[in-house]
């Protein structure tokens, strides 16, 4: 093989390299989790917003958002409230838990 080969060949390989260590990131990352209080609040990459009133032993399912959202970021603001960052079609919108505890809100 001479360096011309070699440096075609290099150029292919290493993206697809690069591509499959940021999917494996994606796909190892933990799940975003918060604590409001005695609740905690864990994000699933399907949509799912669970809930757990025991320390984390048992979760309940919270709310469904539609197929093809992800829940990527969970934060609890200074007043206790609930703050989503999810992901949609390559979009990403921010979204809070009203003071029904039930309902969610755009931010």
């Amino acid at each position: 093989m001479n360096r011309r080969e070699f440096i075609k060949i290099s150029a292919l390989i290493t993206p697809s390299i690069f591509l499959d260590v940021v999917n494996l990131q994606h796909i190892f990352a933990r799940p975003p989790r918060v604590q409001a209080g005695i609740r905690r609040f864990k994000g699933t990459r399907d949509g799912h917003v669970l809930i757990s009133v025991d320390e984390g032993r048992t979760w309940q399912l919270h709310s469904h958002f539609s197929d093809g959202v992800s829940i990527e970021e969970m934060t609890v603001d200074h007043s206790g409230s609930v703050h989503i960052y999810a992901g949609y079609s390559g979009f990403r919108f921010s979204i809070k838990l009203a003071a029904d505890d039930l309902h969610w809100v755009p931010v």
